[in-house]
């Protein structure tokens, strides 16, 4: 299975010991967001993001999946798209001072 990253940096995975990296492939998925001011809270401005569509996904392609963002996947699904994956940064994560440095597996 050709798998095609569409984020804007690497993406380790480590499992069973071993660590494989899916380089940028220089194509960026994302999704559209709007925003709407709805209130302030002492001043400050609150806002409600409206999320729209895919930017940057490419069409299906045989044995090929896309490793695109936990925002991306999700837009996908409604979408119709079932050939996206992204990281699992849950709690099985590997994390150094907070941050999520590489993933155990995917999500889809």
């Amino acid at each position: 299975m050709n798998i095609v990253n569409l984020n804007k940096h690497v993406i380790v995975v480590v499992f069973n010991g071993v660590e494989t990296r899916f380089e940028p492939s220089g194509m960026v998925a994302s999704v559209e967001v709007k925003q709407e001011k709805t209130c302030e809270v002492n001043g400050i401005p609150c806002s409600r993001n409206k999320y729209g569509s895919i930017v940057g996904l490419p069409e299906s392609e045989a044995s090929t999946l896309f490793l695109v963002n936990a925002l991306v996947l999700e837009r996908a699904k409604i979408e119709g798209r079932f050939d996206c994956i992204a990281p699992d940064t849950g709690p099985s994560a590997i994390r150094e001072k907070g941050q999520v440095v590489a993933v155990v597996g995917f999500v889809s």
